[in-house]
């Protein structure tokens, strides 16, 4: 966000008094305290209302969402305005969200956050317990069968291995060497390795016989040790502990509860497990048959001793109603499901009912909060209002800011260190001196002042005499996604998909006889004997008959276009004369790339300099941690564009490793010394993706970004080149049309492109023609064997990044047999948390089939189709439509491996 005009602005810092810190808290206290019902809450201010009354009378509060998500909003915003020495009483009790009659077990990471969750709360007298509906419902074990799976693990301590393996395979450990994710423990002799959620690092503890000889923490990517520690807690990796003779039990009483024969196959597949004493995957929902589950959270609240705890529901006749909705799915399911002939156990046995819920508001005290003013009387109500979006008009927020801090204080949020001293020294262009404070407290002994945290939502209240902005509120745009064009192109260009089969009337390319078209398989009796043959037939309608055990001689033919190829025929010159032309214009081509490599090897480039503040700043505005292999990633790139060497370099790196961030980092250095970067994409969508992306990473820093494809009409593509060509446009991110001879850069500094596999030879040396001397930028998951080994024998530089992001979530993958009822419950499920599905099925034929499937067990999903045969502003359409949220389920072939990133999509 580039200021407006140099003048300069100050700020009147007098007014009247303000109540400190401590009296705001006080004084939310005591109004929230006054009565059951509090109106005008919203979501970063309610954080606020709870933060003071936990201030004021510590204990146990139970605040309830919808979602799981809504947690961590609710945990980051309750951080701003508590203590340090008080985060680790806000505790996340996430719930499933998984219907339990669809034979699913919870995934593992949220089984373990809720095992950690009751273990505090047994521990603890006090604490913010953040939880959804779906994670109240289900019933609990006894809290003293929980306590008992909890170990406290000491140095000199009596505890023999064999007995701590067991236990730990008992309560959901998983043995694997070595040990790198949370949940897993290794043995070697008298060493074992468990990595448990209760602990930010694995540890490694030695015996000496049956005692405990020494417990150290340890790197799980270095395997190596990092400090000693007296002690250690093991947590269950799940709320259930389940010994061999609770499977032993179930095994024996299931055949006497299930005796009827619609269940024989049902009980069949489970009993294979537990025969061999293993868990079956959903057996959360049938174990109750042995394993009591007849208690509810209270019960640990009450088990761990803290007083009486506080309710605080947020629109509470919604939530019951949920609840009641809820019930009704389970109990729907398990009718469906036993009548199909599966195993199911009441709804009564696995949760609570809706009253039980009523009866807590009646037993606890209660806060319910609501957004909106209903009652005239009997409820409390606060001044609470939404901020602004100023979306980039950094005019209009000085003007308010003149004006408020005459009368009000104003607290800026912003979510990095980065994007703290990029608002100071914005405002102090202005001559507005921004105070930076530590934390929430700090920050209310000035009238202005800046710290650095979370605000889901920026609000003010006139009462207390406060203004609160986050970064959204400063720096978001306001924008939506360019609408496609309304008029269709000529599909000169249309690809096809990369289909992995043959179909009949498919054309191929025989490496000795040119391009026919493929006919089908056909039997002949050869020698005695029957022999698979594929028919293909030439010009002329010559045929030929290809052995099935020299199908490498064919492959598909495959074109840029959609014109059909000519037939080549049989025993004829035209393909030897093909082949002689491809291999001289090839040979030509390896001429000139290997000129072009030999000039740029020699050539003296751009050497960029160290890095700034502004550079620093951009840097530290990143919101995550990087990994090692991005840090030496992003050092590598440095070094090279500080060199007078031209960069050409290889990111390789999985999806979601953080590879873009690479780039951006690589393009704000050029940007900042003044060069220009060109981001090349292969599809439409993606370069709109990138352009999003790079928009919301870029925001507040003084940076120019266009995009240029056929998302954009005429006027706004002329625009967009005359910016770039005289320079106005910093960043252009765009498809193929960036190599378009009209596409003119004043200063060009890097290229990036992104996918590169995805583009031919002559297409990725194209722009390196334009300047011989630019750095380039390579992005791949999956590179091709040519860059590959390109960059293995040093013509061009190598960095992999392997290394997945801190606390990212483990895949969970499940093989069932197909079943409509479990695609339902898969659907059903993302559906609930607002999140988006890919079912990949990679037969075009059928694939219309396969989607009215979809829709018919799913009708209030919406589902679109695509696949590689559309045309492409058709499936272009349909994956902006999704990307945007137009769409529940995409039914798709392999097509969606593109390299496109969909938050929401959390189910393949």
């Amino acid at each position: 966000m580039k200021p407006d005009s140099p003048a300069r602005l100050s700020l009147e810092t007098t007014g009247p008094r303000l109540p400190a810190a401590g009296e705001l808290f006080e004084s939310l206290a005591e109004k929230a305290l006054r009565n059951r019902r509090i109106e005008g809450l919203h979501e970063a201010d309610s954080a606020l209302v709870l933060a003071s009354l936990y201030r004021k009378r510590p204990g146990f509060y139970l605040w309830t969402g919808r979602r799981n998500r809504d947690l961590e909003t609710m945990a980051e915003n309750l951080r701003l305005f508590l203590p340090p020495e008080a985060y680790r009483q806000i505790l996340l009790l996430p719930g499933s969200e998984a219907d339990p009659y669809r034979g699913l077990s919870p995934h593992p990471e949220i089984a373990a956050a809720r095992a950690v969750a009751l273990w505090k709360i047994l521990r603890w007298n006090r604490g913010l317990i953040l939880t959804t509906l779906t994670a109240l419902t289900p019933r609990l074990p006894s809290p003293q069968n929980f306590l008992s799976q909890c170990l406290d693990l000491e140095v000199g301590r009596f505890f023999p291995p064999d007995h701590l393996t067991r236990t730990l395979d008992e309560v959901g450990y998983v043995r694997e060497e070595p040990v790198s994710s949370m949940g897993e423990y290794s043995v070697r002799g008298g060493i074992i390795d468990i990595f448990s959620p209760s602990g930010a690092a694995p540890v490694r503890i030695e015996f000496f016989g049956d005692e405990i000889d020494s417990i150290r923490e340890f790197d799980p990517t270095s395997q190596r040790s990092v400090a000693l520690v007296p002690g250690c807690h093991v947590v269950p990796m799940r709320e259930l502990a389940v010994t061999d003779r609770d499977i032993a039990n179930w095994h024996r009483k299931a055949p006497d509860q299930w005796p009827e024969v619609r269940f024989a196959r049902a009980l069949d597949e489970r009993l294979q497990f537990t025969a061999n004493g293993e868990l079956f995957n959903g057996f959360e929902a049938l174990l109750p048959l042995v394993v009591p589950v007849r208690h509810d959270l209270m019960d640990y609240i009450e088990e761990g001793g803290g007083s009486s705890p506080t309710l605080v529901l947020p629109d509470w006749d919604e939530l019951r109603n949920e609840h009641g909705k809820i019930r009704e799915r389970w109990e729907k399911s398990c009718r469906e499901r036993a009548d199909d002939g599966d195993l199911t156990l009441p709804p009564d046995r696995l949760g609570l009912s809706t009253d039980v819920l009523e009866g807590w508001t009646r037993q606890h005290r209660t806060l319910h909060l609501s957004r909106l003013f209903q009652d005239p009387g009997g409820s409390e109500r606060f001044d609470f209002r939404i901020e602004r979006q100023y979306s980039g008009q950094f005019r209009g927020l000085l003007a308010d800011l003149d004006k408020w801090a005459t009368r009000e204080r104003v607290v800026f949020v912003m979510n990095t260190p980065g994007m703290v001293d990029r608002l100071v020294d914005i405002f102090s262009e202005y001559g507005v001196h921004l105070h930076r404070a530590s934390g929430f407290e700090s920050a209310l002994d000035h009238r202005t002042a800046v710290i650095q945290g979370r605000l889901s939502e920026g609000f003010h209240s006139s009462g207390l005499g406060l203004h609160l902005l986050g970064e959204e509120n400063l720096f978001a745009e306001v924008s939506q996604a360019p609408a496609p064009p309304r008029s269709v192109p000529d599909p000169a260009a249309s690809f096809l998909s990369d289909f992995r089969d043959l179909n009949s009337g498919d054309y191929v390319v025989h490496v000795d006889h040119g391009i026919g078209v493929f006919q089908g398989l056909r039997s002949l009796g050869v020698g005695g004997d029957n022999r698979e043959f594929l028919v293909v037939s030439f010009q002329g309608d010559d045929k030929l008959y290809v052995p099935a055990d020299r199908l490498d001689q064919l492959q598909k033919y495959r074109s840029s276009g959609e014109s059909r190829p000519r037939l080549d025929r049989l025993g004829g010159a035209s393909w030897d004369r093909t082949k002689k032309r491809i291999k001289k214009s090839m040979r030509s081509m390896a001429q000139d790339l290997l000129k072009l490599y030999a000039r740029r090897e020699v050539a003296q480039g751009h050497v960029f300099p160290e890095d700034d503040a502004l550079v620093r700043e951009f840097e530290e505005a990143f919101p995550y941690e990087e990994t090692p292999d991005q840090a030496a990633a992003i050092e590598a790139v440095k070094k090279d564009m500080t060199a007078p060497r031209p960069m050409d370099r290889l990111i390789c790196g999985d999806v979601g490793y953080g590879k873009t961030e690479v780039a951006m980092r690589a393009a704000f250095r050029s940007v900042n010394d003044s060069k220009q970067v060109a981001v090349l994409t292969p599809t439409t969508v993606l370069a709109l993706q990138h352009y999003t992306t790079f928009r919301e990473r870029f925001k507040g820093f003084p940076v120019s970004i266009e995009m240029i494809s056929r998302l954009r009409n005429r006027g706004q593509q002329r625009e967009t080149l005359d910016n770039t060509g005289s320079g106005k446009t910093d960043i252009l991110i765009g498809t193929h049309r960036l190599l378009s001879r009209d596409v003119r850069f004043r200063d060009l500094g890097l290229i990036v492109v992104d996918e590169e596999q995805r583009f031919g030879v002559a297409q990725k040396e194209r722009l390196k023609q334009l300047k011989t001397r630019v750095d380039v930028l390579n992005l791949s998951a999956t590179p091709i064997p040519r860059t590959l080994s390109m960059s293995l024998t040093g013509v061009r530089d190598l960095s992999i990044i392997e290394t997945p992001p801190k606390d990212r979530l483990a895949i969970q993958t499940s093989v069932v047999r197909f079943s409509r009822s479990l695609i339902r419950t898969a659907i059903d499920l993302e559906l609930k948390r607002q999140g988006q599905i890919f079912m990949v099925h990679n037969s075009v034929e059928t694939i219309y089939s396969v989607a009215r499937m979809v829709q018919e067990t799913v009708p209030e999903a919406r589902v679109a189709v695509g696949h590689g045969q559309m045309r492409e502003n058709q499936l272009e359409k349909v994956m902006l439509d999704f990307l945007d949220y137009r769409y529940d389920v995409l039914v798709a072939t392999t097509i969606i491996e593109n390299g496109l990133d969909i938050p929401r999509a959390n189910t393949l």
